[in-house]
C-alpha cells in the first residue's frame, strides 16, 4: 500500500494513516520497494546515458581517423590542385567541430551520469538507514554498511582515466605497470582494455596517487555515519504535539522520566461498578540487573493516618493489624518490554469490595532485591480517591466529563485545570486518541509525560485524583482498521475490567460497560481500530438486556457516525459500518446520548433517529473531539440540520447523571480570550427519550 500511495500521491490517505514513526515501519517493505525501484530506474538512466555516449564515441572516433587519414593523405599528394586542398581543409574543420561538441556532449553525459549515481547512492543509503532507525539491524552495521557506500562513491567521482601507451620493448608483459596514470603494454601485442578493467584501473589510479586524502575522508565518512546511525536509531515521531526524539536524545538530552528503583505515574481507572470497585495503576522502574519477579502491593485505607509505611516493612510488606479500615492487595505486574532501555514494569491492582460513596486514601509500593539489600520501596504520593454513591436519589447527582483528542498544550492545560477546579469530576472519559503515540513502540515517553501532565493538571481542589475512562482511537494504534500488534500501551495502560490477572494484558477487551450507581451506565466501544462494529453487537445487546432496569443510557466511541466536518470517502466507508450495526441498537435499548470524536470540531445534534430529527425516540450526538486537538480542517458541516451547534472550541461535556435524567453542557477555552466558560445555549436535558434542549 505505502508504494500505491507514493507513486499514486493519494497524501491524504497517508496524512489520515498519521504520518508518522507508527506509520512508517507499518509500510516498511513497502517504502523500501520504493527507494529500490527508485534505483532500478536511476540504474537504467545511467546505462542509456552510457550507451549513447559511447556510440558517439564510436562515431567521432571514426570521425578522428578520417581526419587522420585525410592529414596523410594531403601530406603525400602535394601535387593535387589548390581547390582540392582547400575542400580537404574544410572537412577537416568539420570533423574538429564534430569532435568539439563530442566531448561537449562527453561531459554533459558524465554530469548527468553521476548525478543519477549519487542519487541512487543517498536512495540505498536511506534503504540502509532506516534498517537501523526501525531497528531491523545493529545500527552499527548500518553505519559500515553506509561508510563503505560513500567511500566508494567518491572514490568514482575522484577516478582518474588511465592513458595506454605501448613500448617497443620486447620484455614488456600484456600489462606491464600503472605509472602516473598510464597502463604501459607491449606494441607486440594487440590489447584493448575493457571498460571494467579501465575503471577498476582508474580508481586504482585516484587511489595510488592520492592515499592520504582517501585515508581520512575514510575516517570523516566513517565517523559521520556512526554518529547519524547512532542519533537516528529508534526514532519516534509524533504529533499533537510535534515530537520527534531517539534513543540517544531520550537517553541524554530527555533524562529519565521515571527514576530509577521508583514507583511512578499512578493512576486509577473504572471498574465495570463505580460503587465499589476501582483499578489502580503504577509503573516501575528497576535496575537493568534485577530479572526476577517483582512484588507489588497496593495499601488502601479510609483512615491516611494508617497509610504504610505505618506498621509494615519489608520482611512483612503485608502484615498489617486487624483493622476493617485499612488493607493490602497484592498488585500484578508485567514488564514492558517495548521500552528495552529501561526495566520498566506496569502494576495493575483491582480495588474491589469497596464501600459506596466513600473516600479512599491508596499508595503502592514494591520490594526491592539486590544483593545484601532488601527494602519496600513506596510511591511518593498518596492518592486520595473516591466511590461513586450506589443509589441516586432526589437532588444528588454524579458528575462526570467527556473528551477526546487530547494533547498536552495550552488549551487543554488550561481547560483540565478548570475542571478539575471548579467542576471537581468523579471521573473523566477520554474517547480516544489518549497520547498520540500511534501505538509505536518508541514513542513510550509520550505515555510518560501523558501521566505526568495528568497528575500535574487533574487533582481535584479537593485533592482528588480523578480515574480515567478511556476508548481506544486510531492514534492508540496508528491508524484504523488495525491488528492489536500495532497497540504498544494503549491496552496494557488502561485495564477497565477485574479479575483478569490471568490473561495476557494485550489480549483485554476494547470494549466495555461501567455502572454509574444503579440508574445510569456508560458503554465504551471500539470505532473500527481493533474490532469491527458487527464483532460488538454481541456485546451491546447483552450489556443492555442485563442492565435493562437502568433509566440513563450513554454510549462513547471515537470516531463519530454523525461528524460535523466532511469526512473522506474511506472514512466514511469505514464508519458506516456503525451506523448500519450500532444505530438500530441504540434505538431499540434507549440510549439518550452518544459520545463522539477524532475530527478536533465541536458539535451537537438534535435528537437523531435515522439520520433525521426525532425528539421522541432520537439519540443526542454530542463530540467532535477536541480537548485541546489542533485543527485539522475548518469546513464545518454547519448548514446541516442535523446539528443543533457546531464551532472550532476546545471543550469538554459537563455531564450529570441524576435520578431520572442527564444534563450535558459544554465548557470550553477561547485562547484568544485565555478564558474558560459554559458555550451558549449548549444544556442538553435528556428524559429517557424525551430530549430537552
Amino acid at each position: 500500500m505505502g508504494l500505491v500511495e507514493i507513486l499514486t500521491c493519494n497524501w491524504y490517505n497517508m496524512a489520515f494513516g498519521a504520518f508518522s514513526a507508527a506509520y512508517l515501519d507499518s509500510h516498511f517493505y513497502s517504502i523500501e520497494l520504493t527507494l529500490c525501484f527508485l534505483v532500478i530506474i536511476n540504474i537504467m538512466i545511467i546505462w542509456i546515458m552510457k550507451f549513447i555516449t559511447t556510440f558517439r564515441c564510436c562515431c567521432s572516433s571514426n570521425k578522428s581517423n578520417n581526419y587522420d587519414n585525410n592529414i596523410i593523405s594531403n601530406n603525400n599528394n602535394h601535387a593535387d590542385t589548390h581547390d582540392s586542398h582547400t575542400s580537404v581543409l574544410l572537412d577537416n574543420n568539420n570533423v574538429t567541430k564534430q569532435i568539439t561538441y563530442h566531448n561537449i556532449f562527453r561531459n554533459i553525459s558524465n554530469l548527468i551520469v553521476n548525478f543519477f549515481i549519487i542519487l541512487s547512492a543517498i536512495c540505498v543509503s536511506v534503504m540502509i538507514l532506516a534498517l537501523s532507525v526501525f531497528s531491523r539491524i545493529h545500527f552499527s552495521i548500518t553505519s559500515i554498511l553506509i561508510s563503505i557506500l560513500y567511500i566508494l562513491l567518491i572514490a568514482h567521482l575522484q577516478r582518474e582515466e588511465v592513458v595506454v601507451k605501448k613500448e617497443n620493448k620486447n620484455n614488456i608483459e600484456l600489462i606491464d605497470k600503472l605509472e602516473k596514470g598510464v597502463l604501459y603494454v607491449s606494441d607486440k601485442i594487440v590489447f584493448k582494455p575493457s571498460f571494467i578493467m579501465r575503471y577498476l584501473l582508474s580508481i586504482k589510479n585516484s587511489l595510488t596517487n592520492h592515499p592520504l586524502k582517501y585515508i581520512f575522508l575514510s575516517i570523516v565518512i566513517l565517523v559521520i555515519s556512526f554518529l547519524v546511525s547512532l542519533m537516528s536509531c529508534d526514532i519516534c515521531i509524533a504529533y499533537g504535539p510535534i515530537d520527534v526524539s531517539t534513543e540517544m536524545t531520550r537517553r541524554f538530552g530527555q533524562g529519565r522520566v521515571c527514576e530509577e528503583n521508583s514507583v511512578c505515574f499512578s493512576y486509577f481507572t473504572l471498574a465495570e461498578d463505580l460503587s465499589d470497585s476501582m483499578i489502580a495503576n503504577f509503573h516501575l522502574s528497576l535496575p537493568m540487573s534485577m530479572h526476577t519477579d517483582v512484588k507489588a502491593f497496593t495499601y488502601i485505607t479510609t483512615d491516611i493516618s494508617f497509610i504504610p509505611p505505618y506498621n509494615v516493612t519489608a520482611n512483612s510488606p503485608t502484615s498489617i493489624d486487624d483493622n476493617p479500615k485499612f488493607k493490602v492487595v497484592n498488585s500484578t505486574c508485567f514488564r514492558l518490554f517495548n521500552i528495552y532501555s529501561e526495566n520498566r514494569w506496569q502494576c495493575w491492582t483491582d480495588l474491589i469490595d469497596l464501600s459506596p460513596n466513600t473516600t479512599y486514601y491508596v499508595r503502592s509500593a514494591f520490594l526491592r532485591y539486590e544483593p545484601e539489600i532488601t527494602e519496600l520501596i513506596f510511591d511518593s504520593i498518596i492518592h486520595k480517591v473516591r466511590t461513586a454513591p450506589e443509589s441516586i436519589k432526589g437532588n444528588e447527582e454524579i458528575v462526570f466529563v467527556e473528551g477526546g483528542d487530547l494533547e498536552w498544550n495550552s488549551d487543554t492545560m488550561k481547560l483540565s485545570e478548570t475542571i478539575s477546579q471548579k467542576v471537581e469530576p468523579l471521573f473523566a472519559v477520554i474517547a480516544g486518541d489518549v497520547a498520540y503515540e500511534n501505538g509505536y513502540r518508541y514513542c513510550y515517553r509520550r505515555f510518560d509525560n501523558w501521566f505526568v501532565n495528568w497528575n500535574n493538571h487533574m487533582k481535584t481542589a479537593s485533592g482528588y485524583s480523578v480515574p480515567i475512562l478511556t476508548s481506544i482511537g486510531n492514534h492508540e494504534a496508528g491508524n484504523f482498521l488495525k491488528s492489536r500488534d500495532y497497540d504498544a500501551f494503549y491496552i496494557r495502560y488502561f485495564p477497565h475490567q477485574t479479575g483478569l490477572q490471568n490473561i495476557d494484558p494485550q489480549k483485554r477487551d476494547v470494549f466495555h460497560y461501567h455502572l454509574i450507581g444503579d440508574n445510569s451506565i456508560i458503554v465504551i466501544l471500539d470505532s473500527v481500530v481493533h474490532t469491527m462494529p458487527l464483532e460488538q453487537v454481541d456485546f451491546i445487546n447483552k450489556t443492555f438486556e442485563q442492565f435493562s432496569y437502568v433509566k440513563n443510557k450513554m454510549v462513547a466511541y471515537h470516531a463519530p457516525m454523525y461528524p460535523c466536518v466532511p469526512l473522506s470517502d474511506y472514512e466514511r466507508s469505514v464508519f458506516d459500518e456503525m451506523n448500519i450495526n450500532w444505530e438500530p441498537l441504540f434505538w431499540k435499548y434507549g440510549v439518550q446520548i452518544a459520545f463522539e470524536n477524532h475530527v478536533h470540531a465541536y458539535k451537537q445534534t438534535y435528537p437523531l433517529k435515522g439520520g433525521l430529527r426525532n425528539d421522541e425516540d432520537g439519540v443526542v450526538y454530542l463530540g467532535d473531539g477536541k480537548w485541546g486537538g489542533v485543527v485539522d480542517q475548518v469546513d464545518l458541516d454547519s448548514n446541516n440540520p442535523i446539528f443543533r451547534q457546531t464551532g472550532l472550541h476546545s471543550h469538554v461535556y459537563v455531564t450529570k447523571c441524576k435520578e431520572d435524567r442527564i444534563e450535558a453542557r459544554a465548557l470550553a477555552y477561547d485562547e484568544d480570550l485565555d478564558t474558560t466558560f459554559y458555550i451558549q445555549n449548549s444544556n442538553v436535558t435528556t428524559l429517557q427519550r424525551n430530549v430537552y434542549l
